[in-house]
């Protein structure tokens, strides 16, 4: 339920004269003056293509939309999505491979090198497998957020390894890097232990299922123990690890929408399956900004312009509302205008 919204009522005499009764439901802070910030799937003027992917319900980006599409990175460098990337740099040592399709690093990498979003997000859940089939134990990671400062390569990661790198040498854990070089180490654990390749022969084809949650400056991390297939990865309750940037002043640069991405260091072969992503906030409404209007998505999960109501009476003003996928804010004011806030 949010700021405004109506329904119908039709309401029939013996005669089967019928009489409709219109309720119109208001939700308004009368001390405060201001509705409760929220998240929406709220455009602007300026956010007409995205704003239209989400009425086409454009899915999530495929394996090999981000071998193709996305930028990269290797140690401190970085090449935005299109950039020349020179011969012999690692960022060009991965491929695209199909049934499934996934993309994989073919070089024992000395750099931490990998893929980086073209959008930048502030709220979404994102899981993925995470795997290899080679029997060297090294990181493979799933970027938590990414923000390049003064030519280096700041990243968060959830990081899964057999115990062959430091800062994760119990298997589990969020690190924060610079260009591939851990800074600090969060909720270190053991899941379901680590398999060295001087014992156990490293990855070699194990399987562990990492679940992010995001939710502004609160990261939620969780992963499952180690298994070859696939189908019996189960995310553990004990291997939650919670972080809260607002803890930790040399985290904040990672406040506010910032890209995700994939990660691999000294790990051939390095594997991404079942990628899973959300921004989290509810489709069930998209806000059109630019033409004061709101469509409403129906059971076949197509989408009609809802009639009869606007942007500024359904959400309800006044109201800040954000667009996690755009990372975008608006304050909505009562007089029925707008304006893009930090």
């Amino acid at each position: 339920f949010q700021g405004y919204d109506y329904g119908e009522i039709f309401v029939s005499d013996r005669a089967s004269n019928i009489k409709k009764i219109t309720l119109i439901f208001v939700v308004k802070d009368k001390i405060e003056g201001l509705l409760p910030e929220a998240n929406f799937l709220i455009y602007g003027p300026e956010d007409a293509e995205e704003m239209q992917d989400k009425l086409d319900a454009v899915p999530p980006p495929t394996q090999e939309e981000i071998f193709n599409t996305w930028s990269r990175f290797s140690s401190n460098k970085f090449y935005e999505a299109g950039d020349t990337i020179p011969t012999g740099d690692e960022s060009l040592s991965w491929s695209f491979e199909n049934t499934p399709d996934r993309v994989v690093c073919n070089v024992n990498s000395s750099n931490y090198t990998g893929f980086i979003s073209n959008k930048e997000y502030n709220y979404y859940s994102h899981s993925a497998i995470l795997t290899s089939r080679d029997r060297d134990d090294d990181l493979i990671s799933i970027i938590i957020a990414f923000k390049r400062v003064n030519g280096d390569n700041h990243s968060l990661e959830a990081v899964r390894t057999q115990g062959g790198w430091i800062g994760a040498q119990l298997g589990w854990s969020i690190r924060y890097s610079i260009n591939g070089t851990s800074q600090s180490v969060f909720g270190e654990k053991s899941v379901g232990g680590v398999n060295q390749n001087s014992a156990g022969d490293g990855w070699s084809n194990r399987k562990s299922l990492v679940f992010v949650l995001r939710e502004g400056d609160v990261i939620k991390a969780k992963a499952s123990e180690w298994q070859i297939n696939e189908s019996s990865l189960e995310l553990s309750d004990d291997s939650m690890i919670i972080l809260n940037l607002d803890d930790h002043p040399e985290l904040h640069i990672f406040k506010g929408p910032q890209k995700y991405g994939y990660g691999s260091h000294s790990q051939r072969y390095t594997t991404f399956l079942d990628v899973e992503f959300n921004t989290g906030v509810s489709d069930r409404y998209i806000y059109d900004l630019a033409n004061n209007t709101v469509f409403e998505k129906l059971n076949d999960g197509t989408y009609i312009r809802r009639v009869g109501t606007g942007v500024y009476d359904h959400v309800g003003t006044p109201r800040r509302v954000r667009n996690p996928d755009t990372g975008k804010t608006f304050l909505l004011n009562e007089n029925k205008s707008f304006e893009e806030t930090l």
